[in-house]
């Protein structure tokens, strides 16, 4: 993480303007790692560094005042790329979360191990969710484990709408024969 070394007491946080901080008495401003000084659209004029325009706006303590390192005018409000992927990383790991809290709520309810059909369906979106997130890493290991996943779980779930079906048939053909 950078540190910025404002010039002057910072006296408050920047706005939309793409201000980092304020300097009172104005100043000389500072140069970032690009070597490109970023005005802050303060009315004293001061310049403060800007040295890393992909990072999220965050804020953290310094000196007397407080900074705040802000991404640049194009960018802000939108999500990165890498962030993205991120996220669908998380969804993939919530969704086999939740495949297990439903294992076990249903296990408590019978008072035995029991695997729901909503296992599988969950199973399924995190295998899917997952294995896209591999795709765009690139990842041997990941896409293959996560291809043989969707492909059991994929079974599983034949397997089981296979027997509702027979034993929907079944049922059918008993109230036909009375």
């Amino acid at each position: 993480m950078a540190v910025f070394h404002l010039v002057g007491q910072p006296t408050g946080l920047a706005g939309e303007d793409g201000a980092i901080g304020r300097s009172r008495g104005g100043g000389a401003g500072a140069v970032g790692a690009t070597g490109a000084a970023v005005d802050d659209g303060m009315a004293d004029g001061a310049r403060v560094a800007h040295p890393l325009p992909d990072t999220l706006c965050t804020r953290m303590g310094h000196g007397l005042g407080t900074a705040r390192i802000l991404t640049s005018p194009l960018t802000r409000g939108t999500m990165s790329n890498e962030h993205f992927w991120l996220l669908v990383g998380f969804a993939g790991q919530a969704f086999f979360t939740m495949r297990f809290v439903v294992q076990w709520i249903a296990s408590e309810r019978r008072k035995e191990s029991v695997i729901p059909v909503a296992f599988w369906f969950f199973s399924i979106g995190g295998g899917l969710t997952l294995f896209t997130y591999a795709l765009h890493r690139l990842d041997p290991v990941f896409i293959l484990g996560e291809g043989a996943g969707i492909f059991i779980y994929s079974r599983n779930l034949y397997l089981i709408w296979r027997k509702q079906r027979r034993l929907a048939g079944a049922d059918h053909a008993g109230m036909v024969a009375q």
